[in-house]
């Protein structure tokens, strides 16, 4: 039988991931929407829902990644989630016409989520 082991002394992590698997799946979905209805019905809250995740994501890797009582952050998992966070800001940027930002969400959302189940591992060890 599997021991579940605890839960890392922030959510931050489990929440980070939970929001860059939800990044990829509307990227895909988004796609498939995209084919089926007029791109320009979509666009004006394709553009909002990007900016409310950017702030999200944001804020949680702030969050998640900074130094606490009793646990020095690490340098290269701060870096990971910066380089995710630039990744998603360069897809705002992009504009939803552009199929790169598809690629570029999808990575920014890959490097975030890399960078959470590190901080879970470190934060275990």
């Amino acid at each position: 039988m599997m021991r579940v082991t605890s839960l890392p002394r922030s959510p931050a992590d489990l929440f980070g991931i939970g929001l860059s698997g939800l990044c990829a799946l509307h990227c895909v979905l988004g796609l498939a929407a995209t084919l089926a209805v007029s791109a320009t019905s979509l666009s004006q809250s394709h553009h909002v829902l990007h900016v409310v995740v950017l702030v999200v994501a944001v804020g949680l890797s702030l969050f998640a990644f900074t130094p606490r009582s009793g646990r020095a952050a690490s340098l290269p998992l701060a870096l990971l989630a910066a380089s995710g966070c630039l990744l998603l800001f360069m897809a705002l940027l992009v504009g939803h016409a552009d199929r790169s930002e598809m690629l570029l969400s999808i990575l920014g959302s890959l490097a975030l989520s890399s960078a959470h189940i590190l901080n879970i591992k470190r934060a275990r060890a």
